[in-house]
């Protein structure tokens, strides 16, 4: 995939003060472009970028919470236009559920190791 090893270094360097108490799971979704932002013209018709990359996310979250989670708590984070996806994510699943040990962060703030309970592990 082009661009993935861009995107690994990206995703470590946010995550790397999480790695000493966390797992990380890091999906990659498909996103939209920066000449697609605010229009839809490289889109097929009746396709919406937007809905594609979300949906991503959703399945992405799903799949982690249904195999992997061991109902432990864990921590969201976004950056760009993945910040926007876990804010509809977080309305649509988790708002309103019992989401004890749950927490987001946004990676360009100070964030203490302890944002991630050592029982996420």
């Amino acid at each position: 995939m082009p661009g993935e090893s861009e995107e690994i270094v990206t995703v470590l360097s946010q995550a790397a003060r999480l790695t000493s108490t966390c797992r990380v799971f890091a999906p990659v979704y498909r996103q939209v472009t920066l000449g697609g932002i605010g229009r839809d013209a490289d889109a097929p018709e009746g396709v919406d970028p937007r809905a594609v990359a979300y949906g991503d996310v959703l399945d992405a979250f799903r799949q982690y919470v249904a195999n992997e989670s061991d109902g432990r708590g864990f921590v969201l984070i976004g950056h760009s236009q993945g910040a926007g996806h876990l804010k509809t994510l977080i309305a649509e699943e988790i708002d309103g559920e019992q989401a004890s040990g749950t927490g987001s962060w946004a990676p360009t703030s100070s964030a203490p190791a302890s944002a991630c309970p050592r029982a996420s592990r």
